[in-house]
């Protein structure tokens, strides 16, 4: 029993499925009815305008050739001035009747004897303005005038047909889309009977699979905790230097990421890299990538530009065809107030000299990792820090942020940036290149991961013993 009662299906959901479908099939036909209804009345006045149109421009027409010829005869400026009143609206009111009917235009002989006339007109306007009425009648009153003003009636007369020929048909397709509607309503309900079926179908379907996009989305979720989780919450212990790091990507996961590793010699691995795109894949080169260099940097008898190499010849193995990793790796040395850094393919690389309040905006040095096997990285380069100096490390999605215009922020702006602002706190000039990246976007959404690592030597006057360990405050998200 309890297995017949399931395949049993209850009425009043197919019951209420049908209703729906019936008031949605009417509901279209009533709307198709009222569109008609609605054309067929814009139609009816639109005609109904052209016919106004085409009386005022006869109207006007003759108008402005008496207050022309008036002028001539009598000399009477004033009629020139009426004139002059009247011709905008003989103008707009052709090109108005014009915009009515598509297609229908003055024909080129017609808009040639409309130009000679206005041309005659106005040569007998200054003719009356000089005394000379008698060129000025003979002018308007002349052969010429009267011949062109013959061949701009016939051209407007057949304009009006034209016209006439354009509104009837207009009418006619009118009265034939109304026909057509009220034959077709029926094969249109049943069709959309039909219709909403599939759609039921679809229906069933797209909540199948939204449940499976839940389960992504969920693991999605769970990915990007996991991939936040490998970004550093504490600051290595680096006495008399300030070390700020910050990503935000551009979907739940990204191919972004920075990490800083304390060294057994004191130094301090810092390390920020960008996987080509971004999303789930580059996600899990991040991971891959992260765990290689630091495998490789325990070596403390490998030279920082070996660690490199040996980690773009593993990553090599990893990486499927058109997939790379920039990076930028440098050993910090408090002790020295030196920097050993090296770049595979990540730039600029900004170091601002606090002395002269200068930027310095270095290349790449060498090409980015899992492009080429056995790559060697040349020399590192070596940084010396006096107090205030800083470096910047920044991916390219602050400066290919564009704007609604498709303008990219540019690393032209960003080095401005850097000039002015680089005497901020590590974490504070984070924040406010931010800030300055998304004013500049404009509400544009970021379309690639973003990621900055700032290393600054602290100035003399800081206060002391703050560069202890503590909790980085700045949310990576």
């Amino acid at each position: 029993m309890a297995y017949l009662a399931r395949k049993v299906r209850s009425p009043i959901r197919p019951l209420s499925v049908a209703w729906l479908i019936t008031l949605v099939a009417l509901g279209a036909f009533l709307w198709c009815a009222y569109d008609s209804y609605q054309r067929f009345t814009r139609v009816t006045r639109q005609n109904l305008r052209i016919q106004e149109l085409r009386g005022r421009i006869i109207h006007l027409d003759d108008v402005l050739t008496m207050s022309a010829r008036m002028n001539a005869l009598t000399g009477d400026r004033d009629w020139e001035a009426r004139y002059r009143q009247l011709e905008p609206q003989l103008e707009a009111a052709l090109a108005e009747v014009l915009t009515y009917s598509i297609g229908v235009q003055t024909s080129k002989h017609t808009d040639e004897a409309n130009e000679a006339l206005v041309q005659m007109e106005q040569k007998s306007f200054e003719l009356t303005r000089e005394g000379k009425l008698d060129e000025a009648k003979t002018l308007l009153l002349g052969k010429e005038y009267a011949a062109q003003k013959e061949i701009y009636s016939e051209g407007m007369d057949q304009l009006g047909r034209r016209l006439d020929e354009a509104a009837a048909a207009a009418m006619q397709a009118e009265h034939s889309r109304i026909i057509f509607q009220l034959v077709s309503g029926g094969a249109i309900i049943l069709l959309l009977l039909i219709g909403w079926f599939v759609m039921v179908r679809i229906v069933q379907q797209a909540m199948s699979t939204r449940q499976q996009l839940d389960k992504v989305e969920q693991d999605l979720d769970i990915a990007r905790q996991i991939q936040r989780g490998l970004l550093p919450t504490r600051l290595p212990d680096t006495p008399g230097f300030e070390i700020e790091g910050w990503s935000q990507a551009a979907d739940q996961t990204g191919g972004d990421y920075f990490d800083w590793m304390e060294l057994p010699d004191g130094g301090t691995l810092i390390t920020l890299a960008d996987v080509s795109g971004h999303g789930i894949g580059p996600a899990l080169i991040v991971a891959v990538c992260r765990a290689y260099m630091r495998a490789a940097a325990v070596d403390t008898g490998m030279a920082l530009e070996e660690v490199i190499s040996r980690v773009n010849d593993l990553l090599l193995m990893d990486l499927a065809d058109g997939r790379f990793v920039t990076a930028a790796v440098g050993v910090l040395k408090p002790a020295e107030n030196e920097m050993l850094l090296v770049s595979a393919g990540q730039a600029p690389l900004f170091f601002y000299r606090a002395a002269t309040r200068t930027v310095e905006n270095w290349a790449a040095d060498e090409l980015p990792l899992g492009v080429a096997p056995g790559m060697s990285y040349g020399s590192a380069r070596r940084l010396q820090f006096e107090p205030g100096d800083a470096l910047i490390l920044a991916t390219d999605g602050f400066f290919e942020w564009p704007n609604h215009d498709g303008e990219l922020f540019g690393i032209d702006r960003l080095e401005a940036f850097v000039a002015a602002h680089a005497h901020e706190t590590p974490k504070t000039f984070i924040q406010s290149l931010h800030s300055h990246v998304v004013a500049h976007a404009a509400g544009r959404v970021q379309p690639d991961d973003i990621t900055a690592v700032v290393v600054k030597r602290k100035a003399a006057n800081d206060f002391p013993g703050s560069s202890a360990i503590r909790p980085t405050q700045m949310a990576n998200t």
